[in-house]
């Protein structure tokens, strides 16, 4: 079979397409170094912490567990445009909860790394934030100073160029 120039093999006469084998990326999870977290954010501590409540006997305490944590989780109310990224009673009630129903001490770190990172990036927002304004106001006052027309200015004769 005819091979393209970025290494796709051409349909073949059956209408297939193959594409050459995937080599082992770094990025994969069963090839990363040992401590390396490979799950991004919020979305990867839910599916963690929800992966470890399956295991709560008997189920209908496992139901209640998983629900009580995704309601915790969601009164956390993570917003990254705000200066407080996020309500700290709803974060030390899910704290509480982790800890009550006995996940590890990882899980717990998870959280907190989370929070910190929520924190520096709303704290980054912020600062970019009034920096814009800043330089905005300092647009306005420099379009004011020509804007502004004195009385002695109308009193004078103006010439047109």
């Amino acid at each position: 079979m005819p091979v393209d120039s970025i290494g796709l093999v051409r349909p073949s006469g059956e209408g297939t397409v193959m594409l050459p084998k995937a080599e082992k990326r770094a990025d994969l999870p069963e090839s990363a170094p040992e401590g390396v977290r490979t799950e991004q954010g919020i979305t990867g501590f839910m599916v963690r912490v929800s992966s470890r409540l399956r295991h709560i006997q008997p189920a209908h305490k496992r139901v209640e567990a998983r629900h009580r944590f995704l309601g915790l989780l969601t009164s956390v109310n993570l917003n990254l445009d705000m200066q407080s990224p996020y309500d700290l009673a709803a974060a030390d009630t899910l704290r509480d909860f982790l800890q009550e129903v006995g996940l590890t001490s990882r899980i717990l770190l998870d959280f907190e790394l989370i929070l910190k990172a929520a924190e520096s990036e709303a704290q980054a927002r912020w600062v970019k934030a009034e920096k814009v304004a800043e330089a905005l106001e300092a647009t306005r006052e420099k379009r004011g100073e020509w804007d502004v027309i004195e009385q002695s200015d109308v009193d004078e004769q103006w010439e047109i160029v």
